[in-house]
């Protein structure tokens, strides 16, 4: 059995941002001993994941001998940064979102590892594409994105077939996503059919997705100090969220889904919407819900597709989507084998993704090893159930790769991380006061740019 920790207590942070540490010093191995490479992450316990992953990885690297050490997922973060504060040795790490990612490397915390990655030849732009770009901070990098996101529109085909309604396609607008959802949309109460389901609980990343594919940004001009919220494509987004929800009354209102504390994606999982805006994701999960809950024998009993999301007008791409890579391992600047920890967090991008059970950011994937490890579940009693996908729904959810929205439109996401985390907060307050039906529009929106604003120059 390989070496694991799990590390129980957490010290009190002794240092803060701006500490000098050693900067990944490597450690030199005695003749004939293993380089040690200490990784630390969380959730890598389950299933033996660890275990898997570390045999696969000295088997092709016998040179190295990996220790993991859990964190466990509660404060996570918070145990990361104490100990790469403290000093200890962290070789690689897994680091959660871009925004986590970006604030710690802008901090000194992690270490530079481009030329660890490619010194054998290997080309980030031919394994990653266009974005990995995003990914380098200052023109460095210092970590490798392991998963992607995106958004797609899932569709109920029997419902469609029923109404004489057309599939959508990949060159559909968003005006022809409302239309069909108005015509998708029929009965009243417990009986009431939606034409669409929409995440709107998630607030900002689903509620701003029109106005970002028509190329707009919280910042004006991508001056990260100045807040663009009275953008006309913010308030034609949000214009069209309202109507769907009261106005035409094709889509499920916010209201609803907060007094009845419904799950966002099950009214689509159990045939009470023909739409679903949603990210990738929503594909597993239908599994895990058909599978492994008390509801699963109506989960998608129906016949499932899957297009891309509309596009604002006939100018941008049709496959334009918010598939930027994200969610990172990285090598902190406690290293005391950088390449190590370099070359581990590109295998388990490049070559473990299955075992981690995410959809890859790395181009190359093996599809068909992919679907098999994705579309089965195991139950409790520990019967393996198998989702019966087309291809082409494979094809297009996990092996899908569109255009990201911020790629297309040259747009820097690590501008402020924390003035949107910010913004992003206040979006959700106002934007729910207008759903409610509490503040118009203007109101709303002129409320989101001061609150904005203020919040954006409190920052130092």
């Amino acid at each position: 059995m390989k070496k694991i920790t799990l590390l129980l207590v957490c010290t009190l942070l002794i240092a803060t941002t701006g500490l000098l540490f050693a900067q990944g010093a490597a450690e030199p191995a005695a003749t004939g001993e293993k380089e040690k490479i200490v990784w630390v992450a969380y959730g890598y316990l389950a299933e033996n994941k660890a275990d898997r992953i570390i045999a696969d990885f000295e088997a092709k690297y016998p040179q190295y001998d990996v220790e993991y050490v859990d964190l466990g997922s509660t404060d996570y973060i918070m145990r990361l940064d104490t100990m790469i504060a403290a000093g200890d040795r962290v070789d690689m790490a897994l680091t959660l979102d871009s925004i986590e990612y970006t604030k710690r490397a802008k901090e000194g915390m992690f270490l530079p590892i481009e030329k660890y990655l490619t010194e054998d030849g290997f080309d980030l732009l031919d394994g990653f594409g266009d974005g990995i770009k995003a990914s380098y901070i200052n023109d460095e990098l210092y970590g490798l994105p392991y998963t992607k996101g995106g958004f797609y529109i899932f569709y109920n085909k029997d419902m469609f077939d029923a109404a004489k309604v057309a599939y959508p396609t990949d060159d559909w607008t968003w005006a022809d996503f409302e239309k069909v959802s108005k015509a998708l949309t029929k009965g009243d109460g417990a009986n009431k059919i939606y034409g669409a389901n929409i995440h709107l609980t998630w607030g900002y990343d689903i509620d701003t997705l029109p106005a970002q594919m028509a190329g707009w940004t919280p910042f004006k001009d991508g001056n990260p100090k100045v807040a663009n919220m009275t953008d006309q494509r913010l308030k034609d987004a949000l214009a069209m969220w309202h109507r769907m929800q009261n106005v035409d009354k094709s889509a499920i209102s916010l209201a609803t889904f907060k007094a009845e504390q419904i799950a966002s994606r099950m009214p689509f999982a159990q045939g009470d919407a023909a739409m679903l805006l949603s990210n990738w994701w929503s594909a597993s999960w239908f599994i895990s819900s058909r599978f492994g809950s008390a509801e699963g024998a109506k989960i998608l009993d129906f016949n499932v597709g899957v297009v891309n999301l509309p596009r604002p007008n006939a100018s941008v791409p049709n496959n334009l989507n918010a598939t930027d890579l994200d969610y990172y391992f990285a090598v902190p600047i406690t290293s005391k084998n950088p390449k190590g920890g370099a070359l581990l967090a590109r295998f388990m991008v490049t070559e473990m993704w299955s075992k981690l059970g995410t959809l890859s950011s790395y181009r190359h994937q093996d599809l068909e090893a992919f679907k098999k490890n994705f579309v089965t579940f195991t139950d409790t009693s520990g019967t393996v159930h198998t989702m019966n996908y087309s291809d082409d729904f494979v094809q297009k959810v996990m092996g899908g790769w569109t255009v990201p929205i911020t790629s297309y439109y040259n747009i820097d996401t690590k501008l402020n991380p924390t003035g949107l985390n910010l913004i992003k907060d206040i979006f959700g307050q106002e934007r729910e006061l207008y759903y409610l039906g509490e503040q118009d529009l203007n109101a709303t929106v002129a409320a989101m740019q001061k609150r904005a604003q203020a919040a954006l120059d409190s920052i130092k």
